[in-house]
């Protein structure tokens, strides 16, 4: 990540989040939840220890571990995308 992108997400609302990870929600949900609008950044481990998430590494938190990420606001969250934004009537989005 390049500050240009981190900069351009945090314009468009992205947040800087913690996730715990636990049997029920693992790192393959967090991965399927978030998507494409998250980039993990660390983890700590259940020792306390940071843990990076590199190009090229393989890093698999475990349940226990906290995620640290940037996330991009949902679509669906956005001013003007909720079904209730969607509804009003021309004369009522001006």
């Amino acid at each position: 990540m390049t500050y240009g992108v981190l900069a351009s997400w945090l314009r468009e609302g992205a947040e800087i989040r913690t996730t715990q990870l636990t049997e029920e929600f693992d790192f393959e949900s967090y991965l399927s939840k978030y998507g494409q609008r998250a980039i993990p950044l660390f983890a700590v481990n259940k020792k306390d220890r940071l843990q990076f998430f590199l190009v090229g590494e393989d890093l698999k938190p475990d349940a226990g571990w906290t995620i640290v990420s940037i996330v991009r606001p949902d679509k669906d969250t956005l001013p003007g995308n909720s079904v209730s934004d969607k509804r009003k009537s021309p004369a009522e989005n001006t």
